[in-house]
């Protein structure tokens, strides 16, 4: 799980706590990662928005373990930090899922993350909307 921006510290990350079911005052959910019959392996590590260059260096040693089989990117909610993220780790991020790898990107900005999936993943998605009269709301 790679978090990409903390924006309650260096230590915490509302929105990967949210993805391995572990938000505080909520119901936890222990077989989320688990269940299935399945094993799995939940590394964290921090971008920390591409601001520290060890964090980076952390991001980069796990993506390359190949000890992985799925990545989580968590939240890469701005242009500055999306922008970190591609010329980072983007070339890494490539080669894990030409090996096989799947990546999830889950964030609140689809937007910011359309142009990055079409420069390193080629998609060919364009961004779309809808209104509020669109439901007759």
């Amino acid at each position: 799980l790679i978090e990409g921006l903390s924006c309650l510290g260096p230590d915490t990350n509302w929105f990967s706590e949210a993805v391995l079911g572990r938000m505080p005052g909520r119901q936890q959910n222990p077989s989320l990662w688990g269940g299935g019959g399945g094993s799995y392996t939940v590394s964290r590590v921090n971008f920390r928005g591409g601001e520290d260059p060890a964090a980076t260096e952390a991001c980069k040693r796990e993506l390359a373990s190949g000890t992985f089989a799925s990545v989580v990117v968590c939240d890469l909610s701005d242009d500055e930090t999306m922008t970190k993220f591609e010329e980072s780790l983007g070339p890494l991020l490539q080669q894990f899922v030409s090996e096989g790898g799947r990546v999830a990107l889950p964030g609140a900005e689809g937007h910011i993350l359309l142009g990055t999936l079409q420069r390193l993943f080629g998609v060919s998605w364009s961004r779309g909307g809808y209104y509020r009269t669109d439901w007759g709301a």
